[in-house]
């Protein structure tokens, strides 16, 4: 009863997995049944296959005696009974290789089968979290999202789902070979699958409990090596410098060491039983040897059961192991599993690639902020409260805060990547929704406080997710040009545009890094541009030049500042000012230097021109 309920608890699983698994492998599953199936059947001949042998070579009367051996030999084609014992002896070995031939296939199949899963899910995966709603993604830790995508997915696709393929196999097989023990002698048989079976299930029982929580603790030890190597390898400057390396290098230590015990323990677990097996499986065989011999006396004609049955023990002793093995891996991982089911099943906003097909939402007039108000789902503040904007279209907007006033979470809600708890954004009088928001996006060029760049080409990285073959040239100097790119991608690099920038771009400059991500937010000409305290990492000279670049080329655009320098602010048509979440003020940059507090007490001494600067 209990091995039932949990083979259905595993089957649930399989059966939930399933639905995730593209139509085509589906079909592919169908298919390795059958194979699996007649593979199982073929194992039974490849034992059967060795009775003739072995009877004949112990008695060649049999050839005379038995019918259907005494037909094959009255085909006149051997000269001698030992000619035909050779026959017999080929015929025995080349259904041996077609068996075990077969038995390879079957093997390649299953493997292939597995690897093609394991990549329809990992995709899926990574689908899903790719198309996730923003507000969700930037709760997560990516250390662990990529943990899913490249170790987890595998690990459940190796320990889960290939064993429960296998499972299947092997049950077939030892199915087919009890009951063709069963045809030698019902009673032995039974005895043999009373006792192996039943110190399978006794050993199993045991560990069971064991294997479950070991499984839980693997998942908690691999997430945090994985977030500490990630932690160390993203800051390893700043590490490099406080000396402070040891110390994530001891704690992933300590977590990968658990981990490897965690995996120790459960192929312990699954590889133990076996030797208990071994005395079991070949003690029981020597003592049917001395039992039969003690019964009948004649050990030659015995040799034909007693090679059979030894023949089955042969196949049966690594098929049953193979069986509990797989229960323990699957058992150990089924933890493992509904972590990855819950994640794929996650509610799902699934947004489409943007093509050039698509048009690109109207924006001819204005974009309003209307009644703002939100509240992140894993916190309980809101962070903007009743928040209205009006930007018209083609106009130049400053936005200042403290930090914590709710600044970045006003721009992404701007460019559409979070939904308002409460209150719209209108574009040209248009609720922005989900439904519409890919087509909106397709109107911003966006630079964040921090740019991301590939580990590709300089013209790779401004034209970002564009074949290097359909990268439009004209439309990537133009770009360059205005981010003042050009400078030194022509002056400094003899590769210019074709220079490899390295992992997160660490073989250029802050500087050069953040100029390229506003070439990038340029490259498709957009109708908004969001900057987001994009010059923050350039000299006053290059920032004087890239903003200027920028509004001279403002026909048509409407640009969003996200900044704290007076000198960017005063080039603003109007500036709104967050207190608290809330908008506190706004108007230009010389009416809010006389009337607002905020400006007044962020004021501070330029020392180059020796009179009051703000920000």
């Amino acid at each position: 009863m209990f091995v039932v309920k949990r083979f259905s608890s595993w089957a649930f699983f399989i059966k939930d997995l399933w639905t995730f698994i593209p139509n085509d492998l589906r079909r592919s599953f169908y298919f390795l049944s059958i194979f699996i199936f007649l593979n199982s059947l073929s194992e039974v001949f490849g034992i059967a296959s060795i009775i003739p042998f072995v009877s004949v070579v112990s008695s060649p009367d049999m050839i005379y005696s038995q019918p259907a051996l005494k037909e094959i030999y009255s085909w006149g084609f051997f000269s001698s009974h030992i000619n035909f014992i050779y026959f017999m002896g080929v015929l025995t070995l080349l259904i041996i290789v077609l068996r075990n031939s077969l038995n390879a296939l079957l093997t390649f199949s299953k493997t292939r089968y597995a690897e093609l899963v394991d990549c329809a899910v990992s995709e899926k995966l990574l689908s899903q979290y790719a198309y996730q709603p923003y507000e969700k993604y930037v709760e997560r830790n990516s250390s662990e999202l990529v943990k899913n995508v490249i170790s987890e997915v595998p690990t459940v696709i190796k320990n889960v789902l290939f064993p429960f393929v296998d499972l299947l196999s092997n049950i077939f097989t030892v199915f087919f070979i009890f009951v063709m023990l069963v045809v030698v002698s019902r009673a032995v048989s039974l005895g043999v699958f009373v006792v192996v079976g039943g110190a399978y299930l006794i050993i199993y029982s045991f560990f069971k409990s064991r294997l479950s929580s070991n499984g839980l603790e693997r998942i908690v030890n691999n997430k945090k090596r994985f977030k500490i190597a990630y932690e160390l390898l993203s800051s390893i400057k700043e590490l490099r410098i406080l000396g402070k390396e040891g110390y994530f290098l001891y704690q992933f230590r300590k977590y990968t060491r658990r981990y490897s015990m965690n995996h120790a323990r459960a192929l312990t677990y699954s590889l133990v039983p076996r030797n208990v097996m071994e005395i079991i499986v070949f003690g029981g065989t020597i003592l049917l040897v001395l039992l039969l011999l003690n019964v009948s006396g004649n050990v030659t004609s015995l040799l034909p059961v007693i090679s059979i049955y030894a023949l089955a023990a042969y196949r049966l002793m690594p098929a049953v192991q193979t069986i509990y093995s797989d229960l323990t891996k699957i058992n150990f991982h089924l933890a493992t599993m509904r972590n990855i089911l819950s994640e794929i099943k996650l509610g799902e906003t699934y947004v489409p690639a943007t093509t050039k097909s698509n048009p690109r939402m109207s924006c001819k007039n204005d974009i309003k902020l209307s009644g703002i108000s939100h509240c992140y789902t894993s916190r309980r503040k809101w962070v903007l409260s009743d928040a209205s904007l009006d930007i018209p279209f083609g106009s130049v907007i400053g936005l200042v805060g403290k930090t914590g006033s709710g600044k970045t979470t006003l721009v992404d809600i701007m460019l559409g990547l979070i939904i308002p708890t409460k209150g719209a954004v209108l574009i040209d009088s248009v609720p922005l929704t989900p439904l519409n928001v890919t087509d909106w996006f397709r109107n911003i060029g966006y630079v964040p406080q921090t740019i991301f760049l590939v580990d590709d080409t300089i013209a790779a990285n401004i034209a970002l997710g564009v074949k290097s073959e359909d990268v439009d040239s004209a439309k990537l100097l133009y770009a360059s040009k205005i981010a003042h790119v050009s400078d030194f991608v022509e002056n400094e690099l003899p590769e210019g545009y074709q220079t490899i920038v390295g992992d997160r771009g660490l073989k250029l400059s802050g500087g050069q890094r953040q100029r390229i991500g506003i070439a990038r937010a340029l490259y498709n000409n957009p109708s908004l541009v969001v900057l987001d305290e994009a010059t923050n990492a350039l000299d006053s000279e290059t920032e004087e030049v890239v903003i200027s670049n920028i509004l001279s080329s403002n026909a048509g655009k409407t640009i969003v500042m996200v900044s704290h320098k007076p000198s960017t602010l005063k080039k603003c048509d109007c500036i709104y000012v967050l207190e608290n979440g809330k908008i506190a003020d706004h108007g230009s940059y010389d009416s809010l230097s006389l009337t607002n507090r905020y400006f007044d007490s962020t004021k501070i001494v330029d020392a180059s021109k020796n009179k009051p600067e703000s920000f």
